[in-house]
Formats: structure tokens, C-alpha cells, sequence
């Protein structure tokens, strides 16, 4: 009799768990993608634009179009916009996180009929007016005096003294398949006896949908007032993203049309009713944070987040003072939301004990200037005892808590823990190095994900 060489209750195949945790706050949103001092042509920008190619811009319909491509390793575009320079010019840092993920947002999403082609233009994410950009940028550009600098970066953007739309028109047929982008995938449907084609932009979400399920938690949106406020929630739970379900049911959630590839603007309505907003959903969510109410939120707390994370996977309930904020500020409701679920009925996220489980935390340059974990009491978890045993893991030596009130000084360090306590630090030496924590900040959190890695969620 022939024998499985896998127990039989890891034979079906259970999709990894994928928790993105955006611990984005406005400087994600202002900071240039790319942070090169000046142009290099011989270099590749990513971006919403195509190095490749080279751009005219539509004033009509405020857009950049692509109309051939450039000569040369150098993205030599003659009297056109380069798309390699208009990414270094215009990219922001999230824009690439954007593109990644779920191929960009899309401010403009239609569908081909027999009569018209679809049409898709990404938006380059906007801020707020009250927040400068990280500077101005020059690069070549098709104006008076070859160079674009670009200022006052908004939605709408001066270039060589005019303003341009920072909208790019991508996945355009027009010229042949051999002239679309690299991500943009094929959708079809009939229409009478007419096969009709259109193409969209996708990210890694998209492209692992059958494999992986998604979910998202955030902050709420304080930009308006800069008031900070402790805590993270769950936007998107997690789910399958695509028409079928893990188990080869129809999945009545899908996020994107399988005719058209276009998004769907409230694929979970039932979250979204809850919380009294129009829109949901995972990639939406990722493409649009910040967009709604133009802002982005003051000072991140990803170890709060990382928290409520592991609450979320190990099928605990969500921490009430991290929502209240809702409804003990009902005039600023509206503006926490930024259009979105706030999703307070968690339901268990876990199909398996056997299914992997993965947090992709997503971040700026002083995200780990945070040490608060906030509600810890019902995970069965000591972030000090993991913490330490990752510094020794790695050869580090001793350790002590650090008050951030105090000077980054050995000699101001406390000694007590305290738990729970905004005072968390933990400094270590690992070799020659000291590890105080970047930007005063910690390492807890690595110990809090050593100790999700070793455990059963």
C-alpha cells in the first residue's frame, strides 16, 4: 500500500497569509523615489513612465502620452519627454511602492468597447499643500532652456515655467503589443461577434492573487490636525483578491474585473457600510490612502501596528482606544477614515493551522524611532525576553532600556522595564557595533517578530 510522504492535512494546498502593515507617514509621500543629487542618463528611474520611452504632453486631457521610444543606453529623447528623466524628476517614494504592488493608481480607469479603447492614467501621488516637497529637482526636459525644474509639486506641477498634470496614460495599444510596458496584461471579452481587448497595469497582488491572500491594516489619518493618535486598524481583512476563492469557490469580493481588468471601487461593501464610506478593498486602499483627504498622517507607530497585527493572526479582538477615536471625535470622522473601512468585527483570518503567515511592513527612514507596542497583555508574549534573545543570537552583549525623553546618552539610561510603556528601548552592542537604535529609536520589534517566527500564531 503505498504511502503519503506528507501528513494528509498539509496535502491541500492553503494560500500564504499576506498582512501588509503601510507604516507610512508624509514623508513617504514627499520624498523623492530616487535619491540621486543630479540626472545620470545612463542610469534607469523606475517609475509610472517608462525609461524606455519618450512623452508628449496632452494638455487637453492632462496627461503624458508615450509616442516612441528612446535611442541609446543614455534615454535620449529628442524634443520629447524622457521617461527615464520624468521618473527621477517626479517619482515619489510611494509611487514606487505603488507600482509594485499593484501597478499603480489609477486616476482614470476605463474599459475597451468595440468603438473606443480603454483608457488607464496613473496619478503621481499628491500632498497636501500645508507640506513642502523634499526640494526642488532639474532635469532634461523638451522646454525653452532644456531643463525641467520642477517646483510646487502638487497635483499639478511647474516645469520650465508652465504647469503639467502629474498624470501618466499607460497600457495604450495604440502602437502594438510590442510598444505596451512590461506589466500591462491583456483582458477580453466579447462584444456581438467583436473580441475586444483591453489592457491594465499589475503589480505583484495581481500576480499572486491564486496563491496568496491579502489583508491591510493602517493608521488613521491625522494629517488635517496633527494630533497624534496611538494605534492602528484593520482597512482590508484578509481575503482573496481575485474571482476565485483558495478553494475554487467564486469569490463574490473580487477586486478588478475578469472581462476588463478594471477595478472594482467597493468590492466589500459590507465593510464599507459599516463604516458609513464608499470605497474598499485591499489594492484600492494601497492605490488611494492619502488621496481622499489629501494628507498623510504626522508620526508613525509601527510597533503598535506590528501588535495589533499579531492580535489580528492569533484571533484576538481589536483594541478599542485604537478606534474610539471615531466615535469620541464624530467631526472628525470622516477625515480617520480617508474614505475607508474601519473594520472593528475582526472574524479569524487563520484557514489552517499549517498555512503560513507573513507581516510586510512597509516604511520610512524613522519608522523605527517608535518603541510602543501598546496592548500586549492577552498575545502571551514578552518583547523583552525575545528582544535579548535576538541580540544574542547574533553575539550582541547586554542590553537596558532607554528613555527617549532623556539624552541618547549611555549614562541617562534607565533601568527598569517598563511594560507597557512608550520608554521601551533596547540598546545592544553586536561587534563593534552599538545599536541605541536608529534615530533613538529600538529593536523590540525584532524580537517581537523572532518570537511570531519560532511560535505557533
Amino acid at each position: 500500500i503505498p504511502l503519503f510522504d506528507q501528513p494528509t492535512s498539509t496535502m491541500v494546498q492553503y494560500p500564504v497569509n499576506v498582512l501588509l502593515t503601510p507604516s507610512v507617514e508624509f514623508p513617504t509621500a514627499i520624498t523623492y523615489a530616487h535619491p540621486d543629487a543630479s540626472y545620470n542618463a545612463n542610469k534607469e528611474y523606475i517609475g509610472y513612465f517608462d525609461p524606455k520611452k519618450c512623452y508628449t504632453y496632452m494638455p487637453g486631457v492632462e496627461y503624458f502620452e508615450a509616442r516612441l521610444m528612446a535611442t541609446g543606453n543614455n534615454h535620449e529623447c529628442h524634443g520629447w519627454w524622457s521617461g527615464n528623466a520624468l521618473n527621477y524628476g517626479l517619482m515619489r517614494g510611494i509611487d514606487t511602492f505603488r507600482l509594485a504592488l499593484t501597478g499603480g493608481y489609477r486616476s482614470t480607469d476605463t474599459a475597451s468597447t468595440s468603438t473606443t479603447q480603454g483608457v488607464t492614467v496613473l496619478q503621481v501621488t499628491s500632498q497636501s499643500t500645508t507640506r513642502g516637497r523634499s526640494g526642488n529637482r532639474s532635469f532634461p526636459a523638451p522646454v525653452s532652456n532644456g531643463i525641467g525644474h520642477a517646483t510646487n509639486m502638487g497635483l499639478y506641477t511647474n516645469i520650465g515655467g508652465s504647469t503639467y498634470r502629474m498624470a501618466i496614460r499607460v497600457c495604450d495599444n495604440r502602437q502594438g503589443q510590442g510598444f505596451l510596458e512590461a506589466n500591462c496584461k491583456p483582458y477580453t471579452y466579447n462584444e456581438g461577434k467583436n473580441v475586444i481587448t483591453t489592457y491594465k497595469p499589475e503589480g505583484l497582488i495581481q500576480q499572486y492573487q491564486a496563491k496568496m491572500r491579502f489583508g491591510v491594516f493602517s493608521y488613521l489619518n491625522n494629517d488635517f490636525d496633527g494630533v497624534d493618535r496611538d494605534g492602528a486598524v484593520l482597512r482590508a481583512r484578509m481575503k482573496n483578491v481575485g474571482t476565485s476563492n483558495w478553494d475554487g469557490s467564486a469569490n463574490a469580493n473580487y477586486e478588478w474585473s475578469p472581462a476588463t481588468g478594471v477595478f472594482v471601487t467597493n468590492p466589500d461593501p459590507a465593510d464599507a457600510s459599516a463604516s458609513g464610506v464608499a470605497g474598499s478593498g485591499v489594492i484600492n486602499y494601497l492605490n488611494k490612502f492619502g488621496f481622499v483627504y489629501s494628507g498623510y498622517t504626522n508620526y508613525d507607530q509601527p510597533s503598535e501596528m506590528l501588535a495589533e497585527a499579531l492580535r489580528y493572526l492569533r484571533n484576538k479582538l481589536p483594541t478599542p482606544s485604537y478606534y474610539n477615536y471615531i466615535s469620541n471625535e464624530p467631526g472628525n470622522a470622516a477625515n480617520l477614515k480617508d474614505g475607508f473601512p474601519v473594520i472593528t468585527k475582526w472574524t479569524d483570518p487563520i484557514l489552517n493551522g499549517c498555512q503560513k503567515s507573513v507581516i510586510l511592513g512597509i516604511g520610512d527612514t524613522i519608522t523605527n524611532a517608535e518603541n510602543n507596542f501598546g496592548n500586549l497583555t492577552d498575545l502571551g508574549v514578552d518583547p523583552k525576553k525575545w528582544t535579548e534573545t535576538v541580540v544574542a543570537l547574533e553575539g550582541g552583549t547586554g542590553g537596558k532600556p532607554y528613555d527617549e525623553r532623556s539624552n541618547p546618552d549611555p549614562s541617562s539610561w534607565g533601568t527598569p522595564w517598563t511594560y507597557p510603556s512608550w520608554q521601551w528601548r533596547f540598546a545592544a552592542t553586536t561587534g563593534n557595533t552599538t545599536y541605541p537604535g536608529i534615530d533613538n529609536g529600538g529593536i523590540m520589534m525584532a524580537g517581537m517578530m523572532y518570537w511570531a517566527h519560532t511560535n505557533n500564531i
